[in-house]
């Protein structure tokens, strides 16, 4: 799936991934920040947390973290859930075996 993160983020986090990387011993980059975001947000503090790493101590503009974070929030979700759009899954090519509910509602009669 491709998870596009504003680069403010990506800058803001670097060395935070960095040494999630070098703790977790793993290769991917998007794999590290994905895995790490997530963590952080799975914890009931994390949201709090991660808005006050990123708007006052990384300088990250409220607006950009705020979207960010909404974002993350709702991917999360909807992987834990496995509740994705037929258009979800085309773009974001998701395996049919993991979409446990489809999400979208309308249907076509061809009476």
């Amino acid at each position: 799936m491709v998870w596009v993160i504003p680069s403010e983020i990506i800058t803001a986090l670097s060395d935070d991934i960095e040494e999630f990387m070098r703790i977790t011993q793993m290769n991917d980059r998007q794999d590290a920040l994905c895995c790490y975001i997530f963590g952080v947000l799975s914890d009931p503090t994390g949201l709090k947390c991660m808005y006050k790493l990123l708007v006052e101590h990384k300088g990250v503009p409220r607006e950009i973290a705020l979207k960010f974070l909404n974002y993350s929030l709702k991917m999360k979700y909807k992987m834990e859930k496995g509740n994705w759009s037929w258009y979800e899954m085309d773009k974001y090519n998701i395996p049919f075996e993991e979409v446990k509910e489809c999400s979208t509602k309308y249907q076509l009669n061809f009476d």
